[in-house]
């Protein structure tokens, strides 16, 4: 195990944190503009009601294959599968509010830093196939 990180691994490292703390985040609240229901939604309390438990996983062994790195390209496809599922399920999630002034819920902050993060992953995967790994 190499004890020097690249750039791009450490960027991974930090997409793949954000993916955690973005799973653990609620990923819904009720909306402001309208009123407000007496009704509890999965991601509520906590992204893992919803979608965490998919993703954690994932950023878990996407971190292990970098930190053990059998192979440069199995760390970097656990890598991109981790931001990419996470990018999806988050856009999905935010595409289930289409116009938020009629909804009595909408997306709540663990949606954009799951987000966020998954396009961080992606972003350092990219990085490191094209400019520092073989």
């Amino acid at each position: 195990m190499n004890s020097r990180l690249s750039p791009p691994e450490v960027a991974s490292f930090v997409g793949l944190g954000l993916l955690a703390v973005g799973s653990y985040l609620p990923w819904v609240r009720t909306n402001a503009a309208g009123p407000v229901p007496a009704v509890y939604l999965p991601g509520m309390n906590t992204g893992l009601d919803l979608w965490g438990l998919v993703i954690v996983p994932l950023a878990v062994a996407a971190a292990v294959a970098l930190l053990w790195r059998p192979g440069r390209r199995a760390s970097r496809v656990a890598t991109a599968a981790a931001g990419g599922v996470a990018c999806l399920l988050a856009l999905v999630e935010l595409s289930s509010y289409p116009r938020l002034d009629a909804s009595p819920f909408a997306p709540a902050v663990g949606v954009y830093v799951t987000l966020a993060g998954g396009v961080v992953a992606l972003a350092a995967t990219g990085w490191s196939a094209m400019a520092f790994e073989p």
